[in-house]
């Protein structure tokens, strides 16, 4: 059936304004350029975030092990001082 000019077609094969028929769509198969570049620009993202937050927690880390040998420093020097 041809179109009735509003653009709603009745039948399954799809007619343009004016009863042309409209192009069928191609299939698709893969991704395009826009999604692939989309996707890896999130991963970079993450990857950043993950590695800046792993050097940061290996710095707090290294500071903390540094206290914790000041600590015991004041400690052994307290325990020294007393006792001679």
């Amino acid at each position: 059936m041809k179109g009735n000019g509003t653009g709603i077609c009745v039948r399954k094969s799809s007619c343009a304004r004016g009863g042309r028929r409209a192009l069928p769509r191609a299939r698709r198969f893969g991704f395009t350029l826009i999604e692939v570049l989309v996707s890896v620009a999130i991963l970079v993202i993450l990857v950043a975030i993950v590695v800046s937050y792993g050097s940061s927690s290996r710095a707090r880390y290294a500071l903390s092990v540094e206290s914790v040998k000041v600590a015991q420093a004041i400690a052994r020097a307290r325990t020294l001082a007393v006792t001679t």
